[in-house]
């Protein structure tokens, strides 16, 4: 009997967004250039961003275990949560001359 393997934080999270937003299995990433646990400076592994229509839809991406599980807690992942962040859209005003 095999164990069906969980999907890991990072693939997760994605699959997540693409079901909000089915069509943007592509958004825009900010990611990190050296990873912190590899000695760099952003304790985030990145930030993606979904458009949304009238707003932007950000989440991160290095709060929870994005890989394989590390920490001894069963019961969270990493600090347990990633953040999400609905920023609306700059509305562009034409004035008439």
């Amino acid at each position: 009997m095999t164990k069906k393997k969980e999907k890991e934080g990072w693939d997760y999270i994605t699959d997540t967004f693409e079901k909000i937003y089915p069509t943007q299995t592509e958004p825009l990433h900010f990611g990190t250039l050296i990873s912190y646990q590899l000695g760099g400076e952003d304790p985030l592994e990145g930030i993606s961003v979904y458009d949304g229509g009238n707003f932007w839809h950000f989440v991160t991406y290095g709060f929870s275990e994005l890989f394989e599980k590390e920490s001894e807690n069963k019961e969270y992942s990493g600090y347990g949560f990633e953040l999400t962040v609905k920023l609306k859209k700059a509305v562009r005003l034409m004035r008439k001359n």
